[in-house]
Formats: structure tokens, sequence, C-alpha cells
């Protein structure tokens, strides 16, 4: 059930300026907006939509199966590629816009028999042999360590691969561990290896058509001119893996900038005055040094507004910055709106957006958390998302001089 008195608001305008902007660095390449875990906690379908209805998207990526049939049932048209689990029946994917990213083997033998045995029964049907085929893209480890076949592995698993009735390969992929990092020295190494991969099949005259290993960072720092396909998360999003990467990127490609998408807001439902001297929340962990004028909003860390926030964080009113007052509870934060003396039940409050204090990079120096995917990935799937359209503020370089710059980007 959605809570009235709270709701996001995502910048179509905001988006748009990311994806061209980011269309600007790929040239001819196709562009696959990373919307897998409800979008990065913006919102899956919404996202989607954003990304149907834009000329410089071209594929989407989800982690499931079921993820993908959801945008699927909800209209999107667009490519989309599964890139973890197959947590529905395949059988499903049948006749959609759905590839399978394939890991080990299997998983192409578990979509291969799935669609072999429709096949069957539609041909038994149709007293004729109807031919179906799945496409695929093979995942290779070069050094990840999470899933993908080795790379010494690579070219007879794709041979193997390609005797399947039932599958077709339509990419060869392999994904960065560290490519938001200073020291690229271990991208390199990866890069290396998934590049030699190439180098064979073309020697054998196979041809894969879609090759892909960018996330956000490695799309917008590195030359890959033997990619045709990247897969960008968090910069579709508006936001910076860390300020170290920004200036390089902005250096390499002047005017280049994103624009957080992202508005969190909620209502006053209560004021009182609390006197002098007076501990406030659970735990009593602050106490008030003079008369002090509060607030209460009904958002809370279930939510998805981090606890860590307590006598830390703030919120916009007004247009200025207000703090947060004693610990962040389940379902209700406190404000000191002492100087807001103006303030009335009902106002609006902005609790994550592109203002000062309020940012996810504010986020992050509040919380003590580096990673920003994990900070708004949280923020709750039954809040109403919006879609919206206005000019953004731009989010200068001294707003993100808290990111760590060793840690961010954390998985």
């Amino acid at each position: 059930m959605q809570n009235p008195y709270t709701w996001i608001e995502l910048n179509k305008t905001a988006f748009e300026h990311n994806v061209a902007n980011l269309r600007s660095i790929i040239g001819t390449g196709l562009l696959a907006a990373v919307v897998k875990s409800n979008a990065y906690g913006h919102g899956m379908l919404q996202v989607a939509e954003l990304c149907q209805a834009s000329k410089n998207v071209d594929w989407l990526c989800v982690a499931n199966l079921s993820e993908a049939l959801k945008l699927h049932d909800h209209g999107i048209t667009k490519p989309i590629l599964v890139m973890s689990c197959i947590d529905a029946d395949p059988a499903g994917a049948i006749g959609t816009n759905i590839a399978f990213v394939v890991p080990d083997m299997e998983t192409a033998e578990k979509l291969n028999i799935s669609l072999s045995a429709f096949a069957k029964a539609s041909a038994d049907k149709q007293s004729g042999q109807t031919e179906f085929k799945f496409p695929i893209h093979v995942k290779i480890d070069t050094g990840l360590r999470r899933f993908g076949f080795e790379p010494e592995d690579a070219i007879g698993i794709i041979e193997t691969i390609s005797q399947m009735p039932h599958l077709k390969i339509q990419g060869i992929m392999t994904h960065f561990a560290q490519s938001q990092k200073p020291d690229q020295s271990f991208t390199h190494q990866q890069l290396e290896k998934y590049y030699r991969i190439l180098d064979e099949l073309k020697e054998r005259g196979i041809e894969i058509p879609l090759k892909h290993v960018a996330n956000s960072a490695a799309t917008m720092r590195f030359d890959l001119p033997l990619c045709n396909l990247f897969r960008v998360g968090i910069g579709i999003y508006g936001w910076w893996p860390n300020q170290v990467l920004r200036e390089e990127v902005e250096k390499k490609h002047p005017g280049f900038s994103l624009h957080p998408i992202i508005t969190w807001k909620t209502r006053v439902i209560g004021i009182k005055t609390i006197p002098a001297g007076q501990p406030v929340g659970y735990d009593c962990t602050v106490t008030t040094t003079k008369e002090t004028r509060v607030a209460f909003i009904p958002v809370g860390y279930f939510d998805g507004f981090d606890f860590r926030l307590s006598n830390t964080g703030h919120a916009i009113i007004n247009g200025l910055p207000v703090p947060i007052l004693g610990r962040v509870s389940m379902n209700v934060v406190t404000l000191d709106i002492t100087e807001n003396p103006g303030l009335k039940i009902g106002d609006e409050v902005i609790i994550l957006g592109p203002h000062e204090k309020i940012t996810a990079y504010d986020w992050v120096q509040n919380t003590g958390n580096p990673n920003i995917r994990e900070l708004i990935t949280t923020i709750h799937p039954s809040i109403e998302r919006q879609i919206v359209s206005f000019d953004t503020p731009i989010i200068s370089n001294e707003m993100l001089r808290t990111q760590d710059k060793e840690q961010q980007n954390v998985r």
C-alpha cells in the first residue's frame, strides 16, 4: 500500500540529458540502460518507460527473467538482456524481445531444452517443423571471479553452443571488477584477455554481432573500439561513481555532465514546540539547547531513508536545509524547523535530490557508506514514482567533495 504523504519524482529532462551525453561518448555504439533492482531504487517500470521513449537508449538490462517478463508485459518493445538468474520458465520468453546471458553450460542446456520441448509441441500441432532460437550472450570471466566461462575455454564453449539448435549467439561479454579505480592495470588485464578471445574468433571466421564489456565507469573513461554495446547503470540516473572519475571524464570530454533524475518528497504531518533541555527521539540521542520547534515527516528506515542519517542528515523546506533531530525512526523523521516559523502541516519537504545537503553524495558522507548504489536501491518499491520534466540544478564538484575516491562503486 502506497504512502500518500511521500512520493518520488523522476526528471525526464535530466534523464534525457544523461543518455544524450552518454550517446555523445559512445557514438554509433548501442546504449544499454541497466534497470535491474527496481532501476537502482528509482522505479523499474517508470525508468523503462523513459528508456522506451528515448531515441538514445537501445537496450535495457535486468537481473532476472521475472523482471524482463514484467517489462515486456508493460509494453517495453526494446531488447531486454537478462544478466543473471532465470527465475521463471524460459518458455515465457519465447517470441519476446528478451535475450539471455549464458555464463555456464547448465544455463545453455536449460534454455536449449526449454525451446526444444516448445518447438516439438508446436511442430506436432502444426504438422510441420517450426524453428525457434533464444538469443544469448556468452559471458567470459576475465577477472571478476563471479559468473562466466574461463577465457581459455571460451572458443571451445562458443563452438559447442553454436551447435545447439535452439540457441543463437548474439553477444559476447565480460564485466570489469574495478573500472572506477584510479589504477587501471587490472582492468587492462581483463580487457586484454577479452580482446584475445575476439582475435581468435576472427581468425576462425566466427562473427558474434554484439561485443560488450563496459559499465558506467568504463563507458565514460575508455576508448573501446572493438565494443559496440555499452551497459550503463548509475550514469543514466545522473550519479558519478567518484570524483576522480568525474574530473578525468570532464577533462577528456569537455562539456560532458550528468544530472540526478531523482527527487524524493514528503509532507509535514505534525508540528510541536519542545522546551530547552529535553531529549528528542528514541534513545535520547540529542537534547535541545533552547526552545525548539520541530516538524514530523512520515518516512523512516522502513521507506529506505537510512538510519545513519540520524542527527547528521538534512531536508529542504522552502529552499533551505533543515537538520534531522534525533534518531531516524521506522516511519518518522523529526526535523528542527526553529528557523522556519511559517511552516505548517501539509507543507512539502524534499529529502533527496539535487539540492545542497541532500544529494546522494551527502548521504555518502553522513552515513559513512561509500556505495551510492546501496543507499538509493533501498528506497522502498511501494513509494509512488512519478515522471516529471523540469530543469535541474547541476551538482558541482564541491558537492562531490565527500566521496571516498578509493572505495566508491562497491557492489
